[in-house]
């Protein structure tokens, strides 16, 4: 009976703080998300986020239905300069990337949308290259087996969210944790 009592203190003792019930490999899990920006890029993007605040609240208050607002993070906007055809002139002006994501609801007035949003940047006289996508051109990029544009958008640093871009960035820092935990067994 004593025996019991001694072995129950010692488990009460034991605490969450203790190292046999930490996970070493968790404690830096946010080091392990690819294209993750660096403090410099951040800087340089809180920056651009006050500066485009006026051209998030013009968006939202005349397309109330929209999904998601970011900035493509500058190691990725390369990828998406690529992906737009810019011309050399075009790139070396460097211009920041926005991404929003429109429901699929409102596909009818895509173009209309992406050319009014593309009037007000002008007006704006920003950098700023426009990259609209709705939320089925999302699931096609995937089909499309073109992950590391998913990847870019779901690293997008975001002004306005309602869902959608938290659950890519979930999506890829899951599956960072998962290649990094079974990597010897993974082939594709």
């Amino acid at each position: 009976m004593a025996e019991t009592n001694e072995n129950s203190r010692e488990n009460n003792d034991t605490s969450l703080e203790d190292k046999k019930y930490q996970n070493t490999e968790l404690k830096d899990a946010g080091k392990a998300v690819p294209n993750q920006p660096s403090a410099k890029d951040e800087k340089k993007m809180e920056e651009m986020r006050g500066k485009l605040e006026s051209l998030k609240k013009w968006i939202l208050n005349k397309y109330k239905f929209v999904e998601a607002i970011g900035i493509i993070p500058p190691q990725a906007a390369e990828m998406f300069d690529e992906e737009n055809e810019l011309s050399e002139e075009e790139r070396k002006h460097k211009p920041m990337h926005l991404a929003i994501i429109l429901p699929d609801e409102n596909e009818k007035e895509f173009n209309s949308i992406k050319v009014e949003v593309i009037k007000k940047i002008a007006e704006l006289k920003q950098k700023i290259w426009l990259n609209m996508f709705l939320e089925k051109d999302l699931w096609e990029i995937c089909m499309d087996s073109k992950y590391n544009i998913i990847e870019a958008i779901g690293m997008v640093f975001p002004l306005f969210d309602k869902g959608i871009l938290g659950a890519l960035r979930v999506a890829q820092i899951h599956k960072s944790l998962v290649l990094r935990k079974f990597e010897k067994y993974i082939y594709s």
